[in-house]
This record gives structure tokens, C-alpha cells and sequence, in this order.
């Protein structure tokens, strides 16, 4: 994680073009390429963004599609193309394109699935981002689910 004095040092100019973008197959999500847009060097760690896409079907036993919650301070999902469906807490979402969902910290989320054409836009802070599996669900003796 970036130290406060990192986090206070003035930031680089960087800009990234579409034409020059390489998509990789390094980040959180096996199904999932990616396009760095270079804030993390810029802004010595404050900031992480990238463009995902698909690298693979939608698979239900991937990382991303167990509930999960992130340890950041701001994380930011704006859809270029497609949706996505996820669980959020106790709720589920589609967001489609044009859509965009703020996710705070320590929030369990669940990918349920996506569309073949699916693109976003992800902005977390700061970049060094930790992830944290659900804890199982408990129940009561009458089959009631306990909160978290």
C-alpha cells in the first residue's frame, strides 16, 4: 500500500490511446483482459484504473464469481459495452451499458455473469487493492440465513 507521503507527491502527466492499448491476461479475474491506463506510476499508487473485457466465457467457478469484497477506499465500475449481472450485499443488479455503480470497501459482491461483448471502466484507490473471500454462510436451526 502507498505511504502518505507517496500519496502526497505531485502526479505525472500520462495518456493512453486506444491504438497503442495491449489487453492482458494479468489481473484479478482468470476470464477477464486487461488495459492499464497507466494512473497507478502517475499517481504513485493513489490510483488504479483499467478497461476489462472478456478473455473468456463467463465461469461460475472463477474468483470474481465467488462473493468476494475488496479492501480499498473507492471503487468505481462504469460499463462501455455490454452488462453485467452481480450480486451486492442482498441484491442483484444488472448494469448495462451507460450504467455505472460505486462499491464501497469491504462490500461482498458476487459476478453472476456477463455478456459476451462485455467492457468497463474500473477506477479503484488506492491501487494496491486486497481481496477477501465471504465468510460461509451460517445458518439457524430453522434454515435461516445470519447476517454477516
Amino acid at each position: 500500500m502507498p505511504s502518505l507521503e507517496d500519496l502526497r507527491k505531485p502526479q505525472k502527466f500520462v495518456c493512453t490511446h486506444l491504438a497503442d492499448a495491449q489487453f492482458v491476461s494479468e489481473g484479478f479475474r482468470k476470464t477477464s483482459i486487461y488495459r492499464d491506463l497507466k494512473l497507478t506510476e502517475a499517481t504513485h499508487g493513489a490510483v488504479k484504473a483499467h478497461v476489462i473485457r472478456n478473455g473468456a466465457a463467463f465461469d461460475h467457478t472463477a474468483a470474481n464469481a465467488v462473493e468476494h469484497a475488496h479492501v480499498l477506499d473507492f471503487h468505481f465500475v462504469y460499463m462501455l459495452k455490454g452488462w453485467i449481472k452481480m450480486r451486492i450485499g442482498n441484491e442483484e443488479i444488472t448494469v448495462s451499458e451507460g450504467s455505472a455503480f460505486l462499491l464501497p470497501g469491504g462490500m461482498f459482491h458476487t459476478v453472476l455473469g456477463y455478456s459476451d461483448d462485455r467492457e468497463l471502466l474500473e477506477i479503484m484507490m488506492p491501487s494496491d487493492v486486497g481481496t477477501i473471500d465471504a465468510p460461509p454462510v451460517v445458518t439457524d436451526a430453522s434454515g435461516v440465513v445470519a447476517d454477516r
